[in-house]
């Protein structure tokens, strides 16, 4: 009511070139540029005067110690700006819509902020978890995607396209608290280590993902990813708003969802989409009687979907019907594409053209017709559509949204496998696991110790500098090899021992099968229980 009564008209205002206003719910931010002190306090000023001459006029209050002022610049001391006649505050940064703005524009404060608030959520967490690691994996796993990462990819578009290396560095170091937490392991464990274990995509790459994303998708801006343009022109615009209003929007009695199928006297047209491997076609065909008269066929791209296929031949369908005055009737077998024309919320592009064609022609109905049950019409727009995607005219409409998603995601695996492949830790975990991917692997805290090397292990203890010696209480080199096929000790937790030129392979195989694993788990667990005979005292290497 607010904004439909009030705000509205100031944000309808005609500014300045270099005056912008924003708002949202009943927080106000102006952004002014201009090339000198003097130009920007003058502009601020009348601005200022403007907006405050519409607060008058409705009678609101501004806060002035709510209200404060930030200067991107490299004047040392800029403009002061009054609201009557009370200086404004300055400050070196602001939070709007939860994203802390510098005026370096480099955004650390709202990284570290963010860190701040995610070290206590961390802390949350291992509370729930507990010291024995009680919570679920899965369920500590699912914590991480669906709160903690939401919460700092909050505002991606405005700080991280792109990320600086120092930024990059700072979301790993809040990743890897929450890595740490999901799989229970030692505070020394690699981070790539974990991230590839758990097939959790590295925070610095997600945040640019998300970025590119929201730019391209909703921003409407070019952007570039793993050098790549994603050029908003090739993907559907879903930012549409509802384009007609509630009075004129008048197709309940146009638009037929009834499953029974009632042709109209004269001309029908049947339309249909299909996909055939990766090849999309879209048809209609005007039928009179059983006689075909027309037909109409388009050869879409391998990205577009079967849904946007089937609305571009109502659409078409539609189009051509709206040339003539004669009665029509269009027949859709795709029960969600006739839904999403009957609403007037849909975000479809192509379904709201046909929304604006069936309001203007009101000689054409659209109804929906079960597939498949001996209709000729349908029947032959069915294999009309089956031809379109190798005989159809090549015809371009834009990808849809889920499209840019699924591009983002197969270049940030492609951007995660190159650092996997070029980085310098975890490379005990890259012999067994050289290829990245998105799903987690069954592997348990146990398991992990043991492919990481980072467990209780003399070799990893003496490393850290907590033992002095690296040495089994059997005298042998205490690493996990050892360990789990030569040792005196632990006989009982055999596996074969391989040679030194089979060892890569070894590790693949052992990590790689159910009952290796389950061997190693209670390896593993010998192991903490029996540190006093595995374990010689320190100079003692007997």
């Amino acid at each position: 009511m607010f904004w439909n009564l009030v705000a509205n008209e100031i944000i309808s205002e005609e500014w300045q070139p270099n005056v912008h206003l924003q708002a949202f719910a009943d927080d106000f931010i102006f952004v002014i540029s201009e090339p000198t002190g003097a130009k920007l306090k003058a502009t601020a000023q009348a601005a200022l005067t403007k907006f405050q001459h519409w607060t008058d006029k409705h009678q609101l209050k501004v806060s002035t110690e709510k209200s404060t002022t930030i200067l991107i610049s490299r004047l040392v001391r800029g403009p002061r700006v009054k609201w009557d006649n009370q200086i404004i505050k300055r400050s070196t940064s602001l939070k709007y819509l939860g994203v802390i703005i510098d005026n370096k524009l480099n955004l650390a404060d709202h990284l570290i902020n963010m860190k701040t608030k995610l070290i206590h959520l961390h802390q949350k967490i291992t509370r729930i978890a507990g010291t024995n690691w009680g919570l679920n994996k899965d369920l500590r796993r699912r914590l991480y995607k669906t709160v903690a990462e939401r919460m700092i990819l909050h505002g991606a578009a405005g700080w991280a396209y792109p990320l600086s290396a120092r930024q990059s560095r700072l979301l790993n170091s809040i990743q890897r608290k929450f890595l740490l937490n999901i799989t229970g392991e030692y505070s020394t464990t690699p981070t790539a280590a974990l991230q590839v274990i758990e097939g959790i995509l590295p925070l610095h790459i997600k945040a640019e993902q998300e970025a590119v994303y929201v730019r391209t998708a909703r921003l409407r801006k070019t952007s570039n990813y793993n050098n790549i343009n994603f050029n908003p022109n090739n993907y559907e615009d879903g930012t549409t708003s509802t384009k007609f209003h509630p009075v004129i929007f008048q197709l309940e009695d146009r638009i037929s969802l009834k499953k029974q199928f009632f042709p109209v006297p004269g001309l029908n047209i049947f339309t249909d989409g299909s996909k055939i491997e990766d090849k999309t076609g879209s048809a209609f065909c005007v039928m009179e009687e059983d006689t075909t008269k027309y037909e109409w066929m388009a050869q879409l791209s391998p990205f577009n979907t079967v849904f946007q296929a089937e609305l571009l031949a109502i659409q078409e369908a539609c189009l051509s019907a709206s040339k003539t005055n004669q009665q029509i009737k269009v027949w859709s077998d795709s029960e969600s594409s006739v839904h999403s024309i009957a609403s007037i919320d849909t975000q479809s592009p192509i379904a709201q053209q046909t929304q604006e064609i069936l309001l203007k022609s009101k000689n054409i109905k659209l109804g929906w017709i079960k597939a498949h049950v001996g209709h000729s019409g349908n029947e032959a727009a069915d294999v009309l559509a089956k031809k379109a995607t190798q005989e159809g005219i090549p015809t371009f409409i834009p990808a849809p949204r889920n499209y840019i998603k699924s591009l983002l995601q197969k270049e940030s695996i492609i951007r995660w496998q190159k650092e996997w492949e070029n980085g310098e830790t975890g490379r005990r975990v890259h012999n067994v696991l050289p290829k990245v991917k998105t799903t987690p692997t069954p592997w348990q805290r146990p398991e992990i110790m043991f492919v990481t090397g980072h467990g209780p292990f003399p070799t990893y203890l003496k490393r850290f500098n907590i033992r002095s010696s690296d040495s089994c209480g059997c005298g042998k080199l205490g690493n996990p090899l050892h360990y789990a096929t030569s040792c005196l000790f632990t006989t009982s937790y055999h596996l074969t021992k391989p040679s030194s030129d089979l060892e890569p392979l070894w590790w693949k195989r052992v990590m790689n099968d159910n009952n290796s694993r389950a061997k190693i788990k209670r390896l593993m667990h010998f192991i903490a229980e029996n540190e006093t005979l595995l374990f010689p005292k320190d100079g003692d290497n007997n």
